[in-house]
């Protein structure tokens, strides 16, 4: 089998993983259409799928058949980024995680805040908007 020899299929109805659009997994019934990965990060990909609960997901080969132990070469270690090729949630199991990496937690907090800035001015501009309606409605009765 060549480096990007695997897809995934997503279910028990022959799904098969195409795209992570919005943190919501696509997927097409035509193993042609499916994301073509090397066996680590499909298996990664794979990994993660599950944990949105699609706990059907299995790695496949290019036909759409079930990978075995035996059809497989030693596995290799495989980098974040290369995962994140396919894989592209903002936030990410690991990142929710904070004993699996140091970073983690400063990610969330970094998102956290970016929130709650977003939710302040929204307020902040939605009680602007209010008082000078409430002025002009007054300015209109005199």
């Amino acid at each position: 089998m060549g480096p990007k020899d695997f897809i995934v299929q997503i279910d028990d109805e022959r799904n098969f993983f195409t795209v992570l659009r919005d943190s919501l997994v696509f997927g097409s019934p035509f193993p042609s259409y499916a994301t073509n990965m090397e066996y680590e990060v499909a298996d990664a990909v794979c990994r993660r799928i599950r944990e949105k609960g699609y706990f059907e997901a299995v790695v496949c080969d290019l036909r759409g058949e079930p990978v075995t132990a035996a059809s497989l070469e030693s596995p290799k270690a495989v980098s974040e980024w290369r995962i994140k090729e396919v894989w592209n949630d903002p936030l990410s199991v690991e990142d929710l995680s904070p004993s699996e990496s140091t970073g983690a937690s400063a990610k969330i907090d970094r998102v956290i805040g970016e929130m709650q800035a977003s939710t302040r001015e929204s307020s902040e501009l939605m009680e602007f908007n209010r008082k000078e309606f409430e002025e002009r409605k007054q300015n209109s009765k005199r």
